[in-house]
């Protein structure tokens, strides 16, 4: 690959998608337990899918490193927004909003790994 421009017109296109049809929470990526939550995730950008999925799984965004650093990114910037201006595309009604605007009490509430529990789940009040 290449790098390139700072521009959003000279990105590669980019797209992901995640399959959390059957999801795995606690130990993984080794050793996790099923979730079932019938979900796949699809989108363009790498920051905006993991807010997402950080978020309908009950974890706070601003706790976890590598999501909150990219959204400051300025040499070669992996996003030009913010975390307000995501918005999802859904079925379901709990989902179909700015990803600011659902309710943690709409999410999964995903078990984290051992080593990040008690240190990333959402405040269940919002």
């Amino acid at each position: 690959g290449s790098l390139r421009p700072h521009t959003v017109k000279s990105r590669k296109k980019y797209l992901s998608i995640v399959d959390g049809i059957i999801a795995g929470e606690g130990s993984g990526p080794e050793a996790p337990d099923p979730k079932h939550t019938g979900l796949l995730i699809i989108g363009t950008n790498p920051v905006a899918v993991d807010a997402a999925c950080a978020k309908i799984m009950g974890f706070d965004w601003q706790k976890i490193p590598s999501i909150k650093n990219a959204f400051y990114i300025n040499r070669y910037p992996l996003c030009d927004f913010v975390y307000d201006d995501i918005e999802i595309v859904s079925p379901d009604s709990r989902f179909n909003k700015r990803l600011a605007e659902i309710k943690s009490s709409d999410s999964f509430y995903f078990k984290p790994h051992f080593g990040w529990k008690d240190h990333i789940e959402l405040s269940q009040q919002l």
